[in-house]
């Protein structure tokens, strides 16, 4: 799915940063047994830097 978004993105000239992550499906949630303390947190930096690169 992923793949044909960023073809998509490609084709209409956006960019588009994408971060995959070696972690268990909702790893930045604290209460599930498949949280990963690191990947969240680089995760949320990541989606912090974007709003406010993006979003100010």
């Amino acid at each position: 799915m992923v793949d044909g978004f960023e073809v998509a993105m490609a084709e209409a000239g956006k960019s588009l940063t994408a971060y995959w992550y070696e972690a268990e499906h909702a790893f930045a949630n604290p209460t599930r047994a498949s949280y990963d303390e690191a990947d969240a947190a680089l995760a949320w930096d990541r989606t912090m830097a974007f709003y406010g690169t993006n979003l100010r």
